[in-house]
C-alpha cells in the first residue's frame, strides 16, 4: 500500500434519515501524518465553494509573492554584485511555493501523481530553504552587523535537516 494525500471533497447524494460514514486511516509512513484538517459535513454547495475559495486564495498568494521574486531575480541580473536581490527573489519564490503546499494543498491539484514521500520531503526542503534565504539576505544587506560565525552554524544546521 503506498500512501497518498488526497485533499479532496466528495459528495454523499441523498441517503435515508440515519447514515454511517466509515473512515480508515493508516499511518505507517509519516509520524504526523492522518488527519490534517477537520472533516465537514453540510450542504454541498457551500463546501464546495468554500473549497474553491480558499484554492484562488492560494493561487493568487503564490502568484503575487512569487512575481515579486521573479522581479528582484530579474534585477540581480542587471545588477550581479547586489546578492541582496538574488537572495530575496528565491524566498520570496519559496514562501510562495510554500502557500502552495499548506492549508487545501493546491500544489497537489497541480501535480496529482507526485509520490508522497518526495512530496513530505518537498514541504520540509521548502521551510528549510526559506531560513536559508533569509539568513543570506539579512547578511547580504548587513554585512558588518550580521556574525559570520553564527551565519555559518546557522546555515550549516539547515543544510544538515535537508540532507537528513
Amino acid at each position: 500500500m503506498t500512501p497518498k494525500l488526497k485533499p479532496d471533497r466528495t459528495e454523499i447524494g441523498p441517503q435515508n434519515n440515519q447514515m454511517t460514514i466509515v473512515i480508515w486511516v493508516s499511518n505507517f509512513n509519516h509520524q504526523n501524518h492522518g488527519f490534517w484538517q477537520p472533516i465537514y459535513l453540510g450542504k454541498w454547495e457551500i463546501i464546495r465553494n468554500t473549497q474553491v475559495s480558499h484554492l484562488m486564495m492560494d493561487i493568487a498568494s503564490f502568484a503575487s509573492v512569487a512575481l515579486i521574486g521573479f522581479y528582484h531575480l530579474v534585477l540581480f541580473l542587471f545588477r550581479t554584485r547586489s546578492k541582496e536581490y538574488l537572495f530575496f527573489g528565491l524566498f520570496c519564490i519559496s514562501m510562495g511555493i510554500r502557500q502552495l503546499s499548506v492549508e487545501d494543498h493546491a500544489f497537489i491539484i497541480f501535480f496529482p501523481d507526485i509520490d508522497f514521500d518526495f512530496y513530505i520531503r518537498f514541504i520540509y526542503f521548502t521551510v528549510l530553504s526559506i531560513g536559508i534565504f533569509m539568513c543570506m539576505f539579512i547578511k547580504s544587506l548587513f554585512p558588518e552587523e550580521v556574525s559570520l560565525f553564527l551565519l555559518t552554524r546557522q546555515l550549516e544546521f539547515l543544510v544538515v535537516r535537508v540532507l537528513h
